[in-house]
């Protein structure tokens, strides 16, 4: 228990230190032009995708929506402290890069930022598929294609097709292998999680900011699934 409590306060003294202090610093110090010559990710008409009001006087375009990523943050140092394996060290670093990719695009709204938004959201995903290619000699191997297939599906894939259809195919893939209660709480997470960002994009109310942390739920579990189906992590020789 004192383990526990003792990483939780690492996991958080870390995501308010590293995320949301300069995300406040930025948002208050930061005049709102910073954003002016950047290309958004669609044209200015269109733009209003969320519920959330878009505010071009703020450098910081939606706040809910942006703060709220810290959820991923959170669970990427989590994860990095409970797993200490390559594979799972990878797993959270893409979670750290998915928490400032998210943050960066509902900040500026800019086209650059909505890519990496998207390589951030791809990268757990297949970081799952590719693991065993995270051991032994396979490392370099599984650097490549976990960036090569997270860009290809970043620049060609829409998101909202190719990311539930990956984690979709997590699940299925892993409870062929063997039924497991976090398999079924995943999905379900999942599912909820899925269906609020659609009622926020048809605007019923301003909900995409759930996404961000139950998705983030989902994806510590999702982790934990795999581990669950695979045996215990590596010891300290095979790291």
């Amino acid at each position: 228990m004192k383990s526990f409590i003792k990483k939780a306060k690492i996991s958080l003294g870390f995501t308010l230190l590293f995320y949301f202090l300069p995300l406040f610093l930025f948002h208050h110090l930061v005049p709102p032009s910073i954003w002016e010559n950047c290309s958004t990710y669609r044209p200015f008409e269109k733009l209003q995708e969320f519920y959330e009001k878009n505010r071009f006087d703020s450098p910081i375009r939606q706040c809910w929506n942006t703060y709220s990523n810290g959820a991923y943050f959170f669970t990427g140092i989590w994860i990095f402290l409970h797993f200490p394996f390559f594979g799972a060290r990878i797993y959270a670093i893409s979670l750290l890069i998915l928490a400032y990719g998210s943050a960066s695009f509902h900040a500026s709204l800019s086209a650059l930022a909505h890519r990496l938004d998207l390589l951030g959201m791809y990268l757990p995903l297949f970081t799952l598929l590719l693991f065993p290619f995270s051991k032994g000699q396979k490392k370099l191997l599984f650097l490549f294609l976990l960036f090569s297939l997270s860009l290809a599906f970043a620049l060609l894939i829409s998101v909202w097709v190719g990311y539930p259809v990956l984690f979709t195919l997590l699940l299925f893939q892993w409870r062929r292998k063997k039924k497991s209660p976090i398999l079924r709480n995943v999905l379900l997470l999942f599912c909820l999680a899925f269906f609020l960002q659609r009622l926020d994009v048809a605007k019923v109310a301003p909900l995409h900011w759930l996404w961000h942390i139950l998705t983030a739920i989902c994806l510590y579990l999702l982790l934990k699934a795999y581990l669950s189906q695979t045996g215990p992590a590596p010891s300290p020789g095979e790291k």
